[in-house]
């Protein structure tokens, strides 16, 4: 009798720790940056805003978040994340808009490279007075 009570114990350990098979993976994947609309200036204090649209090539992308580095003093590389879920995936380009904020603290040229992966797509030049 312990036996089996173990025995059945064991099982529902092990059969709860089993992934069912309808649980994918989400991994994160660079969505192309396709067009970006920032100012020319503006003033000190402010923020930098601007607005980028973004694509990926199937609807199993979801758009994330912006990677936003400072490389060196007021000069920005922007890319766009997404997490990419599931293996079968209707075959239409998945869009999304999104803002990217900046503050704008010291005076000077800001410069904001967009990037789709390593390739640059576009460089914004942004003057804060």
């Amino acid at each position: 009798m312990r036996q089996n009570l173990f025995l059945a114990y064991i099982c529902t350990i092990l059969l709860a720790c089993t992934k069912p098979d309808d649980v994918k993976k989400i991994i994160e994947d660079n969505l192309d940056i396709i067009s970006t609309t920032t100012p020319a200036s503006i003033v000190k204090g402010q923020e930098i805003i601007s607005t980028i649209q973004c694509q990926g090539p199937n609807l199993c992308y979801s758009f994330h978040r912006l990677e936003i580095t400072e490389t060196s003093p007021r000069q920005f590389e922007i890319r766009a994340k997404a997490h990419v879920q599931g293996s079968v995936c209707a075959m239409a380009l998945y869009r999304v808009d999104t803002v990217a904020r900046i503050p704008a603290l010291t005076s000077g040229q800001y410069l904001l490279r967009f990037y789709n992966a390593s390739r640059l797509f576009k460089t914004d030049t942004v003057q804060v007075n």
